[in-house]
């Protein structure tokens, strides 16, 4: 009975292995096999290099209207803030001179 089963296990392992094997030697047959691409259509090397170039295209694309935008905003509020400060100078010097006027008198 022990040697039934020893032998049945042995069996099974062959089986498994060799249908493995099977497998791979199928699949690297497949791989190995010349693909002939069509005339119009690129290779996969240049398909993948189409995609890099055009993912690094949008990429530089969208950091530069972020940086417009940002550059803009930023433009936009040293103005608001200019605009701000001035003004408060001018109030300053209207408050100062009417202060002055009043000392005087």
């Amino acid at each position: 009975m022990a040697k039934d089963r020893v032998a049945e296990s042995v069996i099974c392992c062959r089986f498994i292995t060799t249908s493995a094997l099977r497998v791979l030697v199928v699949a690297l047959a497949l791989a190995a096999s010349p693909a002939y691409p069509s005339e119009d259509k690129p290779n996969r090397v240049e398909r993948t290099a189409n995609r890099a170039a055009k993912g690094t295209e949008n990429t530089v694309k969208r950091s530069g209207k972020f940086v417009e935008k940002t550059a803009k905003r930023s433009g936009k509020f040293v103005e608001k803030t200019a605009t701000r400060a001035g003004k408060f100078v001018e109030r300053t010097a209207t408050k100062t001179e009417r202060a002055v006027k009043r000392a005087i008198e």
